[in-house]
């Protein structure tokens, strides 16, 4: 299937014009779950279009209109009045562009930047602003890790009151340190418990200016 994302749509159209493929669909289903409290209904209150970008065919740039319904909730407990349908794998509430789009462009955000990666979105008919990119970088969660048993300080800075650091765990794999983490802390080297006690910071005095004008910085 040429889109395999759009398989639970039906698809009315598709036009090239201009550069760019728009493609007309509209949902499949007769019923849909109210987002608030998951129950079923078919009673239709109104219907509009979503514009949706896509990924790029043959080098051009992909518009999907897509039509969906908007439902009356008829549970009467339910916070919602109304609700509009949502189809799964394609895009996520109140996106403008579609999930498979989502990924290539977060993509290009780890692995350029914002600018470089803007400039690649150009190419790739799905330009975006560098900080489109980077907003979509930030949006990502963090991959999960075991936790560490060893942490120690190997950076810090002092920033016009900001406070941050890279703490090199066992494994090599460097990690954001938090402000509460670096207070009261200092470079020094790591030390190594074995023991069957859960992880936690080990925490040593930090050097300052004022606590210790006789002595110079570490």
């Amino acid at each position: 299937m040429l889109w395999p994302h759009l398989a639970r749509v039906r698809i009315e159209a598709v036009s090239a014009a201009g550069g760019a493929v728009q493609i007309r669909a509209r949902t499949r289903s007769a019923s849909a779950a109210c987002s608030g409290c998951g129950s079923v209904s078919e009673r239709v209150h109104s219907r509009y279009e979503r514009r949706l970008s896509d990924t790029a065919s043959a080098g051009r740039e992909v518009l999907i209109r897509l039509t969906v319904r908007r439902l009356f909730c008829d549970n009467a407990d339910c916070a919602k009045t109304t609700f509009a349908e949502q189809v799964p794998g394609l895009a996520a509430r109140y996106a403008r562009r579609t999930t498979v789009l989502e990924r290539v462009l977060c993509a290009v955000g780890l692995a350029l930047g914002g600018r470089a990666g803007a400039r690649l979105t150009w190419h790739l008919a799905a330009s975006v602003s560098r900080m489109t990119l980077v907003r979509m970088v930030r949006a990502q969660s963090d991959p999960d890790r075991p936790t560490p048993r060893v942490l120690g300080v190997d950076d810090f800075a002092l920033r016009r009151g900001h406070r941050f650091g890279v703490s090199p765990p066992q494994n090599d794999r460097a990690g954001s340190m938090h402000h509460h983490n670096l207070a009261g802390c200092r470079p020094t080297p790591i030390r190594k418990a074995r023991c069957s006690r859960p992880p936690q910071w080990y925490r040593l005095p930090l050097w300052s200016p004022r606590s210790s004008p006789d002595r110079a910085a570490p």
